[in-house]
């Protein structure tokens, strides 16, 4: 049994560099025997993240230029009635804030959100030899010790398997911040708590629809398990036809045209929302 993880995208420039490295030893524990192969667009703030963080592995990144995206894929996705109400209506109303700041929010924040489906397309297309088992993740992506691969290869082989957490309606932290009035304080809680629900282990499988889980054409996209058959290879294809959407509602539409899809709340995170430091959450407000 061969199994290959794509490691794609970038290190985001507000995390520590130093946490590069903490993201990078728990995905070498959790894939530990599988062939890893890693993305990064070729910038040189990329080159210096990896440089300053000691990353052991330069020499096997795949650098390719990030091609420009000239649409809005949030637009689009709102025109083809693909986001839920609330994201919709959070997203019109940065759009129609006119302030500098606002706008310069906007760009970074929505504009390139299917530039990581085109890095994934980018080291997909870089692959010689074929795999039983493919992973696609992030380079901020935090597994927790007691991610079971064993497992994890099981729900690959009942669907296309996506990995997040959900925090709809900021449930999780119900009753346990509400003692701290500092917002960092209250954030720096926040990091924790996700934190701590990781690394325990606990999860949810999500199959179909449930209240307060999003779940329709939605790909939870911090860790996918996928097979060969699932990803067609049509990301550049459909960006230059301006008809890929953005984020997880992208994944949704690149993986699951042959199988259904399944969504785990717990066991991988993001870094930006487990690391609960004072420098990350400066950085954040920052920008």
């Amino acid at each position: 049994m061969r199994i290959a993880v794509l490691v794609n995208g970038v290190y985001p420039n507000i995390l520590p560099r130093h946490l590069l490295m903490e993201c990078h030893d728990r995905r070498q524990a959790t894939f530990a025997g599988c062939d890893l192969y890693y993305q990064m667009w070729d910038t040189k703030e990329n080159r210096h993240i990896i440089k300053k963080s000691g990353f052991p592995l330069s020499d096997n990144i795949v650098w390719t230029v990030q091609p420009n995206i000239l649409y809005k894929p949030y637009d689009l996705a709102i025109a083809d009635d693909t986001l839920p109400e609330n994201f919709k209506n959070k997203y019109l109303s940065q759009v129609n804030d006119k302030s500098s700041s606002m706008l310069e929010y906007h760009k970074q924040t929505y504009d390139n959100r299917t530039a990581q489906h085109l890095g994934f397309q980018n080291l997909w297309q870089y692959l010689t030899e074929d795999y039983d088992y493919y992973f696609r993740t992030r380079w901020d992506t935090w597994f927790s010790k007691k991610f079971d691969l064993k497992k994890a290869l099981d729900l690959v082989d009942q669907g296309v398997v996506g990995y997040g957490v959900n925090l709809e309606g900021d449930s999780m932290y119900n009753g346990q911040v509400g003692i701290w009035r500092n917002r960092y304080d209250r954030t720096r809680r926040m990091r924790e708590i996700t934190r701590d629900f990781i690394e325990s282990g606990d999860h949810t499988i999500i199959k179909e629809e449930r209240e307060g889980q999003r779940y329709n054409n939605f790909l939870s996209d911090f860790c996918i398990g996928f097979k060969q058959g699932d990803y067609m290879g049509n990301a550049h294809n459909l960006s230059d036809e301006k008809k890929l959407y953005p984020a997880e509602w992208g994944w949704h539409q690149l993986m699951t045209g042959k199988r259904k899809h399944i969504n785990v709340n717990g066991l991988a995170a993001i870094m930006r929302i487990v690391d609960p430091s004072l420098h990350t959450f400066q950085n954040i407000v920052k920008q």
